[in-house]
């Protein structure tokens, strides 16, 4: 793997816990993901977290798929804890969910090394582009 891109200005980021993510990155590297179809009822317990937008909920393209990662976060040399988490498409996920829809369609980068190397960081660690992010951290989702 090569090293990993410094988020380019205007690119769309997505914060999650301590990790952030370049959702523009991630479209660009679509080829490593798998699309699959999840049920919307699996981001339940997360969706209220999420600011959405109820003017945008209504024109989200249904067709149009997701990007869902799975990462792991290690902490202090402890056992990283693996997490899998829709960064773009929370609009869409929403409108499934209001129309009552059982497949959501999502690209799923399912490698959390590949992830955490080619467009994700942790915050605060010294590889994490933090200027970028604070300036940068709006979701397009």
């Amino acid at each position: 793997m090569t090293e990993r891109p410094v988020p380019r200005h205007g690119d769309h980021l997505f914060k999650f816990l301590a990790v952030v993510f370049d959702i523009t990155r991630a479209e660009e590297l679509l080829e490593h993901a798998k699309l699959v179809k999840v049920n919307p009822h699996d981001f339940d317990s997360i969706i209220g977290m999420i600011r959405i937008d109820k003017e945008r909920v209504k024109d989200a393209d249904l067709s149009k798929p997701g990007i869902m990662v799975t990462f792991k976060v290690t902490q202090k040399g402890k056992p990283g804890e693996i997490f899998t988490v829709l960064i773009d498409g929370w609009h869409r996920a929403r409108r499934h969910l209001d129309v009552g829809t059982s497949g959501m369609p999502v690209y799923h980068f399912e490698d959390p090394e590949f992830v955490m190397h080619e467009f994700a960081w942790v915050r605060g660690m010294q590889s994490a582009p933090d200027r970028y992010v604070e300036e940068y951290s709006g979701s397009p989702t």
